[in-house]
């Protein structure tokens, strides 16, 4: 009878199978929905946006070191604890202490890997070119990118703002802020004021509600 009526609802292959695909893609928009929710809490309340400003703490002793050292540091790690030393440039509990990288090719990179992973600094050799750029450097990710919030860079580049471009302004500026404090001079001064007109994103009234001012 079943046969010649066509199997029960309950008994048929097909809505089996229907049900098998809707019982798994119910799995996977309840992960989605819960791996944005973790995402939104993560934004809000993990990381914190330092503030661009000059260095406030005594710059003699780093203007004596570099009095005396006008010669440019060799490349190494050597040199790289050196100036973490007279710049006074503390090492953020987010990151791993920068490392000398031969075949970096710009001056630093951070790269973050994950919510709870430590982010990894890497220092190239163009950031030697002096004593000052390799401590604006080093302030450049250490104490701006690894106090950055990285999600909320992402999450700002999943609406479609480029949100690398407003975390390197940030950067730049910082480095700009504090030109005083490592003594840089005035070509390396346009070097990176170049750079931030490359990056300088485009005003918009959706970056202003977005990042701000």
């Amino acid at each position: 009878m079943w046969r010649a009526f066509g199997n029960p609802p309950w008994l048929n292959p097909d809505q089996d199978c229907i049900g098998l695909q809707m019982q798994q893609q119910a799995r996977k928009n309840l992960r989605l929905l819960l791996y944005l929710l973790f995402y939104f809490i993560a934004i809000l309340f993990w990381g914190k946006e330092i503030q661009i400003a000059e260095y406030a703490g005594d710059t003699t002793a780093m203007h004596k070191f570099l009095g005396q050292h006008p010669e440019p540091p060799y490349p190494s790690q050597a040199s790289i604890t050196t100036a973490m030393q007279v710049f006074q440039i503390k090492k953020s509990p987010r990151c791993k202490y920068p490392q000398f990288k031969r075949d970096v090719f710009d001056r630093g990179q951070t790269i973050f890997g994950g919510l709870l992973w430590q982010g990894i600094v890497l220092i190239g050799p163009p950031a030697f070119s002096s004593w000052g750029m390799l401590g604006s450097t080093l302030a450049h990710e250490i104490e701006v990118h690894c106090n950055q919030n990285h999600l909320f860079y992402t999450a700002i580049d999943m609406i479609g703002l480029d949100g690398h471009r407003f975390a390197e302004e940030a950067a730049y500026g910082y480095e700009i802020s504090n030109a005083k404090r490592f003594g840089l001079n005035p070509f390396e001064m346009s070097e990176i004021e170049a750079t931030v007109a490359e990056l300088l994103p485009r005003r918009s009234f959706l970056y202003s509600l977005v990042v701000g001012d």
